[in-house]
């Protein structure tokens, strides 16, 4: 059975009723008749791992955010403020989406994935303008203040240069600007939001929380040899941005020749060009077309053919360098042909198996297959982001004439 959500349901919230359902059939129904109903393949398994993504870059990188600003700003208020910024902006994110009447999908989680490190950057430069204008000696309130006074417009204006990016994107009508329609709109209300957050929560938590004696800021913990290393760096650039203003014939022959290899290196190395990833689902889903006129009986053997080939591999019966197991197979014939699909054990390896279901129909005179991996961008089991024609019918003759 091939399930199909409505439009516009929550496909996690479809799954998971499904399944219960599926549940009760197999408990109630299913088992005193020898039966057991299985799911081969669903697109929940892209959204869990979209979702886990998100969590993922939220606590490293939270973490990591944490650690480098603890390094360099020596002080547990302010880097806690700092980390505040980034669930604030999350969740507005999430609203925004929301009352955008967009939906939470794959491509939407990969932008805010994507954006969990461009959220605290805002925050971190006003934070720690505050924080040097309160190690001056201006009390909380006024540094807070003068702080994001000083700081709001670069923020912004670097947040806009961000934003600008993905309006013609947001804008194209191809298929390609509906498709990341929605990354670039997560990216831009993210960025905006943490605008919004860094001028306003970040200074309000400072004025509250960096109160008390000047002297608890004036004097931070010293960390002897990120100390040395923070130095020495500030001494290299010093030093190479006198040499380069000091030598303008060596400067634009410096940056034409990084331009140069970088441009060589990028048309060297360049990826294949492709309109759309296949993505890595763990099925391979096949197609037999048998010759017109076979009966459902030869329909039927041919597709058996195909399940003896797969059938060793899902009893474990697998030879070292051969293909991977089989975690479930399934097979229907019908008059004038079958559908065939299999997951693999190890998902890594699942595009190994479609040679394993088209080698039986080979030998076969006038069969053909096709079997390819489930696409990311498929709406159903045999989705596939190509368009392939096939011509079939019985005058050779009339078939090369079109």
């Amino acid at each position: 059975m091939n399930v199909l959500r409505e439009q516009g349901t929550n496909v996690v919230e479809t799954m998971s009723r499904l399944r219960k359902q599926i549940e009760i059939l197999n408990e109630k129904l299913l088992r005193d008749k020898g039966l057991d109903l299985r799911v081969i393949f669903e697109e929940t398994t892209y959204i869990s791992s979209a979702i886990n993504l998100v969590k993922q870059n939220i606590w490293i990188g939270g973490c990591l955010a944490v650690s480098i600003l603890i390094l360099f700003l020596r002080s547990l208020i302010p880097t806690a403020i700092i980390f505040i910024a980034i669930p604030v902006s999350v969740i507005g994110t999430f609203v925004a989406i929301a009352g955008l009447g967009l939906s939470i999908n794959v491509i939407s989680l990969a932008g805010l994935a994507f954006s969990i490190g461009m959220v605290v950057d805002a925050s971190i430069v006003s934070m720690e303008n505050i924080y040097r204008l309160r190690q001056k000696g201006q009390n909380a309130k006024d540094a807070a203040y003068n702080g994001a006074r000083q700081v709001w417009a670069p923020i912004l204006g670097s947040a806009l240069t961000t934003v600008i990016v993905f309006i013609p994107v947001v804008l194209l009508k191809l298929p390609v600007g509906q498709l990341f329609r929605d990354i670039g709109i997560a990216i831009s209300v993210s960025v905006i939001i943490s605008v919004i957050v860094s001028v306003t929560v970040i200074p309000t938590l400072a004025a509250r929380f960096l109160s008390g004696s000047k002297d608890r800021f004036s004097d931070p913990l010293r960390i002897p040899i990120i100390d040395y290393l923070s130095k020495l760096f500030s001494d290299l650039i010093v030093a190479y941005a006198k040499f380069i203003v000091s030598r303008k014939a060596f400067g634009v022959i410096l940056v034409f020749l990084i331009v140069s290899v970088s441009g060589f290196a990028s048309y060297k190395y360049l990826p294949r060009l492709d309109y759309l990833p296949d993505g890595n689902a763990n099925f391979v889903f096949g197609r037999l077309i048998v010759p017109t006129g076979y009966s459902m009986e030869e329909t039927l053997r041919i597709a058996e053919k195909m399940e003896s080939a797969a059938k060793p591999l899902w009893e474990g019966k697998t030879k070292e360098g051969g293909p991977p197991e089989i975690d479930r197979f399934f097979f229907v014939a019908f008059q004038g042909g079958a559908f065939a699909g299999a997951s693999a054990k190890d998902a890594s390896r699942v595009s190994e198996l479609q040679m394993v279901l088209m080698r039986p129909v080979f030998s076969e005179p006038g069969a053909r297959a096709f079997v390819r991996q489930a696409s990311l961008f498929g709406r159903s089991v045999g989705g596939s982001r190509s368009i392939r024609i096939d011509v079939t019918g019985s005058d050779l003759r009339q078939l090369n004439l079109l």
